[in-house]
């Protein structure tokens, strides 16, 4: 509600390629995984055609890879995106805490990608932190979800992270059906992935304002909501198997309220000045998690 209509509009025709494409790999269980896979990969195919400018007789995929060519939006964004729905149709796991940012980057950061070059910014400062806020979201998502994806027989948390706090797959899926707290050694895995996701939801705010201005309040409310979901986990005492961290509507609007405050102060205070990306502003460098409460290197 926040958009001009014609924004509006594009916005409405990428979640709606985003979604389609996601049916493809969900709904269609009457097929085999490897028909599915190969209809998704004819759909990349044919995406790639049209983004090309060729009429390929799919209304969806000539409008949106249409306006995505249009605007010099680089095909990799639809192609990752599509990679990241092949993980999830293989139930691909993960090992390491790069390979589940991987991930969230195919499946969350390249719709922020998409839409922020889409909408004219493509300096490579800002579409870095576009890529952090996809990432710290994605995190912050399955995060909240862990006790449901493994009612689903997916595990996202990677099999490092876990032997970090002396954790396994096995061991998830007996906190799942145990009452009571949630162990010491699994609130702090928590505590830790949520920090990182934090640092992501702080390199992201930065850059909020280099947006095109009607872009920029929806993003601050989306990220401020979403980054939200923490503080539900912790009241839940990160037990996120059998309790759902869900934020109230009465919450949700002191977060859009503070959201758009914390962005007219930026907007009035600072003087954004881009610089090159660099991996130092990544939480990623150093070692990705260490024991206890500890900052990240």
């Amino acid at each position: 509600r926040f958009f001009p209509s014609k924004p509006r509009e594009q916005v409405s025709s990428v979640y709606a390629y985003a979604r389609f494409t996601d049916d493809l790999a969900d709904d269609l269980e009457h097929l085999s995984l490897e028909e599915r896979t190969n209809l998704i990969l004819e759909w990349r195919e044919i995406s790639r055609q049209a983004h090309t400018g060729r009429t390929t007789g799919f209304y969806l995929a000539d409008r949106v890879m249409g306006e995505m060519g249009d605007a010099q939006v680089p095909f990799q964004y639809a192609h990752d995106l599509i990679e990241g729905m092949l993980m999830d149709l293989e139930g691909h796991t993960y090992n390491t805490i790069e390979e589940l940012e991987h991930y969230c980057y195919c499946v969350a950061s390249t719709i922020g990608l998409w839409l922020t070059e889409l909408f004219g910014q493509h300096h490579p400062w800002v579409l870095e932190r576009a890529q952090a806020l996809g990432k710290a979201m994605q995190l912050t998502n399955i995060l909240r979800d862990v006790g449901e994806d493994l009612r689903r027989d997916r595990i996202y948390l990677p099999s490092e992270v876990l032997e970090e706090f002396g954790l396994s797959a096995s061991s998830l899926q007996h906190l799942a059906h145990q009452q009571g707290p949630v162990p010491e050694s699994y609130r702090e895995l928590m505590w830790s992935l949520m920090d990182r996701a934090d640092r992501y939801y702080r390199l992201a705010w930065v850059a909020i304002p280099a947006l095109p201005g009607f872009f920029q309040r929806p993003v601050a409310v989306a990220g401020r909501v979403y980054q939200g979901i923490h503080r539900e986990l912790r009241n839940n005492a990160y037990d996120n198997f059998n309790k759902r961290a869900h934020t109230s509507t009465l919450r949700k609007v002191f977060l859009m309220f503070f959201a758009l405050r914390d962005l007219r102060q930026a907007k009035s205070h600072h003087q954004l000045e881009f610089k090159q990306p660099t991996q130092l502003d990544a939480p990623s460098s150093g070692r990705v998690l260490l024991r206890g409460r500890k900052a990240i290197d």
